[in-house]
């Protein structure tokens, strides 16, 4: 794990700690005068750290990666196989992978991405899963796909599952986006009969 990657834990981690205490604190805030100065301080504490925690660099880097600067790719990079977790993390996440998608990738940053992506596989499916399965469809390689095929039929649930919704991706952003409109819909529809069949 490089120092950065680490470094960016460890901001994530603060940031998850700060955004913690206001949960804390925002429960007893009625109580009094003290309980709402704490609660008052914990939300002031977290706003005037995120800007320097949720990203490094801020939105300045962010916008650098919107230019494709080499170094900003790199810290995207970083940024993903860190894979942070914290408020608004994902909404993050999501717009690097959106940023990257075009940006003159090297074949050692192609394979970081790959490592990363298949990260993905290993957790609960959140919001930045599907751009980053956007940006895969456009650049991953032939072994890539093999590893995600290995894996939709393996017998591991739920990463099997997971690895299905991604392995759609290999013919293209728009047939991976059909896919993920079908599972949406099914979702929906079992929702619906759970609902009725307690009625």
């Amino acid at each position: 794990m490089s120092d950065r990657v680490h470094k960016i834990r460890e901001a994530s981690a603060k940031l998850d700690s700060l955004n913690k205490r206001i949960k804390e604190t925002v429960r007893t805030r009625d109580r009094g005068v003290e309980e709402r100065e704490r609660w008052s301080h914990a939300c002031a504490e977290f706003h005037t750290k995120y800007a320097e925690l949720f990203y490094p660099g801020g939105d300045a880097s962010l916008d650098a990666l919107k230019r494709h600067e080499p170094a900003a790719i790199e810290l995207g990079i970083d940024f993903l196989e860190a894979d942070p977790r914290h408020f608004r993390s994902g909404y993050t996440k999501e717009e690097v992978w959106r940023r990257i998608r075009n940006a003159p990738l090297s074949k050692k940053d192609k394979a970081r991405l790959e490592e990363a992506a298949l990260q993905y596989l290993d957790r609960k499916i959140s919001r930045e899963f599907w751009s980053m399965a956007r940006v895969m469809a456009s650049m991953a390689s032939k072994g890539f796909w093999d590893r995600v095929r290995e894996l939709a039929t393996s017998e591991m649930e739920p990463k099997k599952t997971r690895a299905e919704y991604l392995a759609a991706y290999e013919q293209g952003a728009d047939a991976g986006g059909r896919n993920r409109q079908k599972v949406y819909r099914e979702y929906l529809a079992r929702k619906y009969r759970e609902r009725q069949s307690r009625i």
